[in-house]
């Protein structure tokens, strides 16, 4: 993998505010949408082996990816697999932030569907949340739970500092690392 960090992304995937009076979508419609710019983001440690799955979001019509950073670290060889089945083994690491563990990957793709990035500033703790990932290496994964909290990561031990952290209740296992995180307006 080339790694080109420079620029360093300050980004974290957040819920968008619901706004007023709006009428909720069907959370088939939410779940569809966020399956599409979902993607399976496989890393190896060279010669074709495997040594992590997790989950990415396209987030740019160009093939910028958001990951969670830790799943790509160490990685020498990094595959990333879309909904319609195109493959691609030439991924660019293109900028990182290690502190809120994520990493933004670049593919030769175009037109790609994408998920704007919120900023997470009106969320509300009991606002039903959205997240499909590819948990245990299986993409398009649904699970909704509700957002318990938003935090400071500073109140979390081990967590860091200087940036907020979403609790929520929707489950995820293995493999779901990097999945976007939507409220029920998408």
């Amino acid at each position: 993998m080339n790694h080109f960090c420079a620029t360093t992304i300050a980004v974290a995937l957040m819920a968008f505010p619901l706004a007023q009076n709006a009428p909720e979508p069907p959370s088939k419609d939410i779940i569809d949408r966020l399956a599409e710019t979902t993607v399976l983001v496989l890393s190896g440690e060279g010669g074709g082996r495997l040594s992590s799955t997790s989950t990415g979001v396209i987030v740019r019509p160009n093939g910028v990816i958001l990951v969670a950073y830790h799943a790509i670290k160490d990685a020498k060889e990094v595959q990333v697999r879309l909904k319609t089945g195109d493959i691609y083994d030439q991924v660019v690491l293109i900028g990182t932030d290690e502190r809120r563990d994520v990493a933004a990957l670049k593919i030769t793709a175009s037109n790609l569907p994408t998920l704007p990035v919120g900023s997470g500033q009106n969320i509300v703790a009991g606002e039903t949340v959205y997240v499909v990932s590819t948990s245990a290496g299986l993409p398009g994964s649904a699970t909704k739970g509700i957002l318990a909290a938003s935090r400071l990561a500073d109140e979390i031990p081990g967590a860091g500092q200087g940036y907020r952290v979403l609790q929520f209740t929707a489950p995820v296992s293995a493999g779901s690392s990097g999945g976007p995180l939507l409220d029920a307006a998408g």
